[in-house]
């Protein structure tokens, strides 16, 4: 599941301000309308973004940016993180348990 994430340039003086978040949308069509219907500080008329790159629609002074979204509960995930730790580390040679510092005891 994603959601978008509108950003605006804060600085509408000379575009070169951080972006800063102003709004979250659950469809990416939604963000981008609302995006295209805002005016533009420095005039620009072509309401169509510049380019997609790496999940970023970029429309000048703004940006609409897709991210996923978290929807397991956190004690599932640390329990398939401990599970995956435990199944890595009974893999392990006594060697590399000790190069991992793992293990107090060199092997021979």
């Amino acid at each position: 599941m994603y959601v978008y994430l509108v950003y605006v340039d804060s600085d509408t003086t000379e575009g070169k301000g951080p972006m800063v978040l102003r709004h979250i949308f659950a469809e990416e069509e939604h963000a981008v309308r609302w995006v295209r219907a805002q005016p533009d500080p420095w005039g620009q008329t072509n309401r169509e973004p510049a380019h997609w790159k790496n999940g970023i629609y970029h429309f000048g002074h703004m940006e609409v940016r897709r991210t996923g979204v978290i929807t397991e509960d956190i004690s599932e995930l640390e329990a398939r993180r401990a599970a995956l730790r435990e199944t890595t580390l009974a893999s392990l040679t006594s060697e590399q348990m000790w190069a991992l510092g793992l293990d107090d005891t060199k092997p021979t």
